[in-house]
């Protein structure tokens, strides 16, 4: 028996893996780390403490492979283990990743597996709730001061696509698809005028591409402005943290689904308020006179429309939308359409995010 067998724990050693790591990284060697246990684990109960660890490839030549207590104790086996840690006997065992299944009791391996990696998901949602506690509140406050500039955006883009009709505004996004600079079909007589054909050829249009085209995309699944403000900050009030211990208390007491759903929400309300300050910034780039002037001179050059396109804007509050001879009623304008949106929270991240 090994002197290091000497040492017992009777909890769950988190604490050790920091400096089994270091030195995993600075010999190579697992098996001689002062707590591994040498002796074969048994084989009723076993907890995964780190699982998948690797021996550095650059020590590998030196050093060669790991010893395993389970099939290989003298001799080098194993590149890819799981440090083990058993309540029964309260030591410590790196062991080789294949060794384990065939050893231990039907499922006893795979379970520590499987809590190993819900640990480590829970501990991930934590440290991310942990560093992002004070934006449960800013998202919030950030989601009540744009609504009402959120409401006034979805109708101007609602009434905006129904002048143009949804067919005229599609046809818009599809040409700008080229960067943003429209284009044009010119209809040219071909190889086909023999049979009675023309041939059509897409060419760019304009100097400069067209701003803020992507407010004409509205797909049927997607959420108004409003929706993705409120719906985050809905969920969000309920999470009542003044301080940080007040939410450590609440981490400490919610199963991790819970966790799970608040780090999904918050990354929701992080997305929707991002999305929601370009599509505002964007439809002030669309109104810009210039703008407006662009998509004029479009519609009168392309010949696939059944009718020629007019968007004006005769005052900085009104919008006008002419389809052929028929004018559609004014779109009025609020003050702050040309002002930049707000810059919206963001989270902080200093890993990948949990899964």
């Amino acid at each position: 028996m090994s002197a290091q067998l000497a040492t017992l724990f009777s909890t769950r050693p988190e604490h050790l893996i920091p400096d089994f790591l270091k030195h995993l990284s600075r010999y190579g060697e697992p098996h001689t780390w002062r707590y591994h246990c040498h002796e074969p684990p048994p084989r009723e109960d076993i907890q995964v403490l780190l699982r998948d660890f690797v021996v550095p490839e650059g020590l590998i030549p030196r050093v060669g492979l790991a010893k395993c207590p389970i099939c290989s104790p003298k001799l080098p086996k194993y590149i890819k283990g799981h440090l083990l840690w058993s309540p029964i006997t309260g030591q410590l065992y790196a062991v080789g990743h294949c060794c384990g299944f065939n050893y231990f009791n039907d499922g006893v391996l795979s379970e520590g597996l499987r809590q190993e990696k819900a640990r480590g998901i829970r501990k991930a949602h934590e440290d991310f709730l942990l560093a992002n506690w004070e934006k449960v509140a800013e998202f919030t406050a950030f989601a009540d001061a744009l609504l009402p500039r959120a409401r006034e955006h979805d109708r101007v883009v609602r009434l905006l696509i129904a002048s143009l009709s949804q067919k005229r505004a599609n046809e818009l996004y599809r040409s700008a698809g080229d960067g943003g600079y429209l284009t044009v079909v010119r209809r040219q007589a071909g190889a086909e005028e023999a049979r009675g054909g023309l041939q059509g050829v897409r060419e760019r249009f304009g100097d400069r591409p067209l701003q803020g085209h992507l407010i004409l995309h509205k797909p049927r699944s997607a959420k108004l402005a409003e929706a993705r403000l409120v719906n985050p900050a809905t969920v969000l009030r309920f999470v009542d943290w003044r301080t940080l211990d007040n939410a450590f208390e609440w981490l400490c007491d919610q199963p991790d689904i819970d966790l799970k759903r608040l780090s999904d929400i918050l990354g929701d309300a992080e997305s929707g308020s991002a999305q929601v300050c370009a599509e505002m910034n964007a439809l002030a780039d669309f109104l810009v006179p210039e703008n407006l002037q662009l998509i004029n001179a479009w519609s009168r050059q392309q010949d696939t429309l059944q009718a020629e396109i007019r968007v004006f804007r005769p005052m900085p509050n009104k919008l006008t939308v002419w389809r052929g001879r028929h004018a559609a009623k004014p779109i009025v304008l609020h003050p702050n359409v040309d002002q930049p949106a707000p810059e919206p929270p963001a989270l902080i991240r200093e890993e990948t995010p949990p899964g």
